[in-house]
């Protein structure tokens, strides 16, 4: 049976979002019959462990900067381990990693024969950080999508932005945006009170307008928010009150259940008792448009339809009045208005659109949605 063996510097198997794709991959690809080993950088652990159904190994060591600095070293160790073990590598398919360890990679795969697959999930704005394209992390990923990422790797494109641009350069080329097992995902129970539950869950930085749709509350008669309960995870009360003025905190904290940071087991719960998740982002900039927001996937999988403006490919999934409410443009002034149609829903409609959003996830984001797409890119 042929190996493809998953590596990236993600804490796998539940520290992040990358985790969570490179588990799906997994499934997906011992569906198709291969075996597979994730290598990442979850809890120090010898040996090879299993989370669900999936083997892993940890190159992570007690020393912290040694677990970096020596990654590629251990790889290799890894790598040639497992060629002695009369294991048939066939890829590796890398998602995030330092700038070395995929030139390694790149080396080694291509001396050997054994195909190497660049999971490329973003393509970083320089309005992102403060020093802009001055900025470390913009310039290494900006180096590593303009030089390193070249023929012979292979790529796999989260979004058409990305597809479009590495099928330009002559890579062999795939899009598989974010996906899930959603026979394991949990079902919407919102509450029925009579109010409209909203729930929004990340770590907004540069990329998501929470400014804008806590501004697009504040517009609302007292009348109309008195019939929104809003959940927001992932960021605290001091730093909502940075995005708003004091008055309109004031205004909209009776409304407001702010959690901060939380395990995701009881973000999914929370998503689950919502009406809608919601997200802005800037669809002109680069970083939305190569990205793809596995917030709305996650929620489409549990059931929970968007209001969200068009970003990324998300016009290609997402229906205004089916599975979606969308946003018309980038303002606190739309996001409002679209606010006023969600409230005036009756519980019968937005039980019709919690339907419609899992069964598009059934069909477009589901562990098999994507099996051709892998198997053209492993051909």
């Amino acid at each position: 049976m042929d190996l493809i063996v998953l590596v990236s510097q993600y804490r796998f198997p539940e520290g992040d979002a990358g985790s969570v794709r490179f588990y799906n991959f997994a499934l997906t690809l011992q569906r198709m019959g291969y075996e597979v080993l994730v290598v990442g950088l979850g809890e120090v652990a010898e040996g090879k462990q299993e989370f669900q159904g999936v083997p892993y190994l940890s190159l992570r060591t007690q020393n912290r900067y040694g677990s970096y600095l020596f990654y590629s070293w251990r790889l290799r160790r890894l790598l040639i381990r497992l060629q002695k073990e009369g294991k048939h590598i066939k890829a590796v398919v890398c998602g995030f990693t330092m700038i070395d360890v995929l030139l390694f990679l790149k080396s080694y795969c291509n001396r050997r024969g054994i195909k190497l697959l660049k999971d490329v999930v973003e393509w970083y704005s320089p309005q992102q950080f403060s020093k802009g394209k001055w900025s470390l992390s913009y310039r290494m990923k900006d180096i590593e999508n303009r030089e390193v990422i070249s023929r012979p790797i292979r790529v796999i494109a989260i979004s058409r932005y990305l597809e479009s641009y590495f099928a330009s350069k002559g890579c062999k080329t795939c899009r598989i945006p974010i996906y899930f097992d959603v026979a394991r995902m949990p079902m919407r129970m919102a509450d029925e009170d009579g109010a409209l539950h909203l729930i929004y869950a990340g770590s907004p930085g540069k990329k998501d307008y929470l400014h804008l749709m806590l501004a697009g509350l504040s517009l609302l008669d007292t009348s109309a928010l008195s019939q929104i309960r809003f959940v927001v995870i992932g960021v605290s009360e001091s730093q909502v009150k940075t995005m708003i003025s004091p008055a309109e905190y004031v205004r909209l904290e009776p409304y407001l259940d702010i959690k901060g940071k939380l395990p995701h087991s009881e973000v999914l719960s929370a998503l689950c008792r919502a009406d809608f998740s919601v997200l802005l982002r800037d669809s002109e900039a680069r970083y939305a448009q190569a990205g793809f927001p596995t917030k709305v996937i996650e929620s489409l999988s549990a059931g929970v339809p968007m209001i969200c403006n068009y970003s990324s490919d998300l016009k290609d999934f997402l229906i205004d009045g089916e599975n979606a409410l969308i946003v018309q443009s980038l303002s606190a002034y739309s996001f409002a208005t679209v606010l006023k149609q969600a409230i005036a829903l009756s519980t019968i409609e937005k039980d019709k659109m919690s339907v419609a959003a899992r069964q598009c996830a059934e069909s477009r984001f589901n562990i098999e949605s994507y099996r051709a797409e892998w198997e053209s890119i492993l051909l």
